[in-house]
């Protein structure tokens, strides 16, 4: 399965994300992430939804999902400033706020932003 957003693509199936048609390194767990904001990009995902899909449901401290979450924003080019595409959301959980096109059914899908959350 394809994501494109910004000026990425993300491949399941390969396994990599590109920007501008570069690769962009990133350890397997951080891809997971972003993989899992993706394709639920439609609601915001808890802490403990996370931690079930991408750690599988292993004890994970605050500290190592901050720097994971940290290391997706890096990824995908988001430096607090530009407000980039993967977002958390202050005590609700974690979102991915990138309009994204699924290349699986090429359809654009596009986040409603919740209210009251706060960008990264």
């Amino acid at each position: 399965m394809k994501f494109s957003f910004d000026n990425h693509i993300l491949d399941t199936d390969l396994r990599e994300l590109r920007r501008d048609r570069e690769l962009v390194a990133m350890q397997p767990q951080v891809f997971d992430l972003l993989v899992h904001l993706l394709k639920h990009r439609d609601h915001v995902v808890s802490r403990d939804n996370l931690i079930e899909l991408v750690w599988g449901g292993r004890t994970v401290s605050d500290s190592t999902l901050d720097s994971r979450i940290n290391a997706a924003r890096n990824a995908i080019g988001d430096t607090g400033r530009n407000r980039g595409s993967s977002a958390p959301f202050h005590a609700k959980g974690f979102a991915s706020s990138a309009p994204s096109t699924d290349h699986a059914t090429r359809r654009p899908r596009r986040r409603k932003t919740p209210s009251g959350g706060s960008r990264l």
